[in-house]
């Protein structure tokens, strides 16, 4: 039986591909802990999202934190916005993945092809 209730977050995979230090492909994994946002605010955020939304604003209003990044010393890579901020700038196209996978959570994964690259296209990095 499916539970009606309340939720703060929930955790979806996250899938990014980098070229590593030796010329191939590796894919990055990890898990966004989204918000769970009412409808409403979904709807707003994938209009401004559409209109040129940057990806910092973005990324503060839909995610509550991540589970699987480490630092360089191997200890948790903790959520906050100073590492959010480090993250973006060090992995540049990450929040195209997060913002993919967000939009993935919210339509249970069939939302519109279209309007997922129409609101990639117009985001700001």
């Amino acid at each position: 039986m499916f539970k009606i209730e309340k939720r703060e977050f929930y955790s979806w995979p996250v899938e990014h591909t980098i070229g590593n230090s030796g010329g191939e492909r590796e894919l990055m994994k990890f898990d966004a802990l989204f918000k769970a946002l009412p409808t409403s605010a979904v709807k707003d955020i994938s209009e401004r999202s559409g209109k040129g939304l940057d990806d910092d604003t973005f990324l503060s209003e839909v995610l509550y934190g991540w589970s699987g990044l480490a630092g360089k010393d191997g200890a948790e890579f903790a959520y906050n916005a100073e590492n959010r901020r480090l993250l973006l700038e060090l992995y540049p196209g990450l929040a195209g993945s997060i913002y993919v996978s967000w939009f993935h959570s919210v339509t249970g994964g069939i939302g519109s092809a279209a309007n997922l690259l129409l609101g990639m296209a117009a985001r700001k990095n």
